[in-house]
């Protein structure tokens, strides 16, 4: 819909939809003063909003700067105005800043903002090309939303992100339904606890060093409602940096308490100017430039890179540890692309990147060392007699000690035909072995350490062997045309074998080569993935591939080898695995991938299991069918079938399992979320991106399945008797509209109904009028018609009389 002068007569309606006199609590008791309970019909007093042209972003430092290092909510206008189909209509740029002062007006000065930005601007290269292809269409709104982080994953500090981004998907001449799209990214300074004690231990949490917020007041608003009211969001945005604002829900509650401290305020909760004048005279003053993202909000990147943060030593022996020991962990904001590790340890952030699989980088703050140094803890599974007692400054020397000091797991191969099988005979030329082999060809004499790794992390399920300048004859027996190269070798399934190679107890060897273009270039995380695959190849039991990604997560343990390998014996003995059964077991393996909605049946079995495995929640508004459906039966069934690291994907109804989605720290404002957890590590990691398509999720899991993506502990068990198997919804009330608004808002409607049905009928009847006129313009047509063909059929007549038959050759029939 094209807005014109007329079409500003919805702007009331908007306004009155988003009246910024919200109360905080749906529920007041009877026994109230009248003041308290009566519904508040004085006029607002708030200056209304000018609704000026959004203004454009011109560059990517701008964008960087106004929409990814800001609290504040900013909604962007993504276009292309090199061609007329990706250009911005103008009913979009009239629509982007009504909608700005709408949402403006509700939740606060400051709170939202709008721009415009162009994808033809060379200027904007890097900022459209990072979001251009995640938008669903063009041109696109795009809400920019939550608090403002730097991304984990980028080598570089001052890779900003934020905490939610998506954009508008529905149907943009309702602005009513934009305008409800918008309010979903209204800044949420508002902690959700279950006491004050609560409050307390997660304020300490999350202001470590921050010297200027620490000690700020803290306003309670203890009530039945589990969600802030947009008036509370904008309360606690107005005094962001000089309060900090808690919602206790308490489901016993009959009326709504508000306390600074402990104060309680004792007007009417439903006057927001009133509120505003009790917590003023009670809160310090503002800081300035309180909505930029600065150095006090620092991320954890910004303290300890890469580096897992240790609360004592020795860390847990199941890894081989790189430690920096530090007196502080205080981050320079002049140096945002470096972490405050690798600018006290030269090239830390790098070699921390390079810890991954069996060896794990670490930080431990000793505020009685002068000077940061380096050391190693190699004693997995012992009593720390072989720890490094040598202490390190150089970053690259302590990373080549401790890969040197990893256990030595990779076999040297002869580079000829009776070399390899002599290998092979030791594992995948067994009948039953439930083995791979991993060959590495290549020219060099020693290890790389992504192999030392994997050699490591697969023990007693890989055996990986180096052949160091192979034989032309044997390379091309492998198929392989250059070095370096890798190839897996296995024991075909007795079902993918060819016709008439069906020999029951025989191995019949299969091999896989390394792609590049699949798995990227040689290294840890690409082989680790190579192996995943070939496992479900070659039929191997889900058992073999747990126990390397238990190994990943939870570390290596002394035992773990020989306890695997007498399992392994004690199945075999029993024909559970190998032999005819072992198509069978494949068969198992592929039923046992679930995919669809967590039910508490889910909830209780994974109370009492202790399986390694990962389980892939993806948690979504339970009240949005369409949303559930389409995770439990789109993207997660998609997504399991690209990874290979997860049997369990389920979508969790989160708006009625808040239990559930705060033991995994997930905000219920700002769902979707996926999140990966390992029942028996007690362990879980979220995942960051823009993009959800189910690719982008199966290699999340993936990398978190290789020990990529660091995780932390669970924030407390799930209770199964709390889970709840369907969000059922409730009558809900508008909290922002009163009685009065209503009824105005219905007769506004009925009269715009009105207008509509009389518009629709005046064009009915000029629609008859001209049908009546062009009726008799036909008709009169018709006579003239008529007339003329009559005088050319006489005319024809005659013709005929006098030319005989010869002029029946001239007749054309029209």
């Amino acid at each position: 819909m094209r807005i014109v002068p007329n079409s500003l007569l919805l702007l009331p309606l908007l306004l009155l939809l988003l009246h910024p006199r919200s109360i905080l609590c749906e529920e007041t008791s009877s026994s109230e003063a009248s003041p308290d309970t009566s519904p508040d019909t004085s006029p607002d007093t708030s200056p209304d909003v000018p609704i000026t042209p959004s203004p454009s972003l011109d560059s990517d430092k701008s964008f960087y700067t106004k929409v990814l290092s800001v609290h504040s909510t900013a909604l962007v206008l993504f276009h292309d105005n090199s061609s007329p189909t990706t250009s911005a209509t103008p009913h979009q740029l009239s629509l982007l800043p009504t909608l700005c002062s709408s949402l403006v007006e509700v939740f606060g000065p400051e709170s939202y903002s709008c721009y415009t930005l162009d994808c033809s601007s060379p200027s904007l290269t890097k900022t459209c090309s990072t979001y251009k292809a995640q938008l669903p269409k063009w041109p696109s709104f795009v809400g920019f939303s939550g608090t403002p982080v730097k991304n984990p994953y980028q080598p570089k500090g001052k890779d900003m992100n934020r905490d939610f981004i998506a954009s508008y998907n529905g149907p943009e001449d309702k602005e009513r339904e934009v305008v409800r799209w918008g309010r979903r990214f209204a800044p949420d300074m508002v902690t959700k606890v279950e006491s004050k004690a609560e409050g307390e231990e997660k304020e300490k949490e999350g202001k470590e060093g921050d010297k200027e917020t620490e000690t700020l007041p803290k306003v309670w608003l203890t009530t039945s409602k589990k969600t802030p009211t947009p008036m509370l969001k904008r309360l606690a945005w107005e005094f962001y940096r000089q309060a900090d604002f808690y919602l206790i829900t308490d489901e016993t509650a009959e009326t709504a308490k508000l306390e600074i401290g402990d104060v309680e305020f004792k007007g009417n909760l439903k006057e927001r100017d009133e509120i505003k004048a009790f917590l003023s005279s009670r809160v310090p003053p503002p800081p300035p430039s309180r909505y930029m993202f600065t150095s006090s909000s620092l991320t954890a990147f910004s303290k300890s890179g890469y580096a897992t943060v240790l609360t004592s030593l020795p860390p847990p022996n199941t890894f081989y540890w790189l430690v920096a020991i530090v007196p502080s962990l205080t981050p320079d904001p002049a140096d945002p692309d470096r972490s405050s590790l690798d600018r006290q340890i030269k090239d830390f952030d790098e070699v921390s990147r390079g810890c991954e699989g069996v060896m794990k980088a670490g930080v431990f703050v000793d505020d009685r060392v002068d000077k940061p140094y380096i050391k190693l803890y190699t004693d997995v599974g012992g009593d720390g007699r072989k720890n490094k007692e040598r202490n390190f400054k150089n970053a690259v020397e302590a990373y080549e000690t401790l890969v040197e000091e990893l256990p030595e797991k990779v076999a040297p191969v002869v580079g000829d035909n009776q070399g390899v099988s002599l290998f092979l005979d030791r594992n995948v030329n067994v009948f039953g072995s439930s083995k791979l082999a991993l060959l590495v060809f290549t020219q060099k004499s020693y290890p790389p350490a992504f192999l030392k790794n994997v050699a490591l992390a697969a023990e007693g399920v890989v055996d990986v062997g180096m052949i160091t300048n192979p034989r032309d004859d044997l390379l091309a027996s492998f198929m392989i045309e250059s070095l370096p190269n890798i190839v897996i070798v296995y024991d075909t399934p007795e079902e993918q074998r060819p016709e008439g190679a069906e020999k029951p107890g025989e191995v019949l060897l299969g091999q896989a080569v390394y792609q590049t273009k699949s798995f990227g270039q040689f290294g840890f995380e690409g082989v680790v993935r190579f192996i995943f695959t070939c496992m479900r190849q070659a039929g191997l039991p889900q058992v073999l591939e747990e126990t390397v990604q238990m190994r990943l997560i939870e570390g290596l343990v002394e035992d773990d080898l020989e306890g695997f390998r007498n399992e392994r014996y004690e199945k075999y003995m029993k024909g559970e695995i190998g032999g005819d059964d072992k198509g069978k077991d494949k068969k198992k393996q592929e039923d046992e991938v679930y995919t669809g909605i967590m039910t508490k049946k889910h909830a209780e079995d994974m109370a009492k299991s202790n399986n390694a495995g990962l389980k892939i929640f993806a948690f979504v508004d339970g009240y949005d069918k369409d949303e559930v459906n389409t995770w439990a039966s789109d993207k997660l069934p998609a997504a399991s079938k690209i990874s290979t690291s997860s049997r369990f994907w389920a979508a969790v109804p989160a708006a009625c399992n808040a239990q559930m989605a705060g033991s995994f720290n997930v905000d219920l404002s700002l769902l979707p979320a996926v999140v990966a957890y390992s029942p028996r590590a007690k362990r879980y990691v979220r995942y960051i991106g823009a993009r959800t398509e189910a690719k982008d999720i199966a290699v999340w899991v993936d990398r978190v399945a290789r020990g990529k993506v660091q995780t932390e502990g669970i924030v407390r068990g799930v209770d199964p008797a709390a889970f709840v198997d369907e969000c059922v919804m409730e009558e809900v009330e508008e909290d922002d509209v009163d009685m009065d608004e209503m009824i105005r808002e219905m007769r506004e409607e009925e009269e715009e109904e009105r207008r509509r049905v009389e518009m629709e009928e005046r064009e009915e009847e000029d629609k008859k009028i001209r049908e009546e006129e062009e009726g008799k313009k036909k008709k009169k047509k018709k006579k003239k018609k008529k007339k003329k063909k009559k005088k050319v059929e006489e005319e024809i007549e005659t013709e005929k009389e006098e030319g005989g038959e010869e002029g029946e050759d001239d007749h054309i029939e029209l």
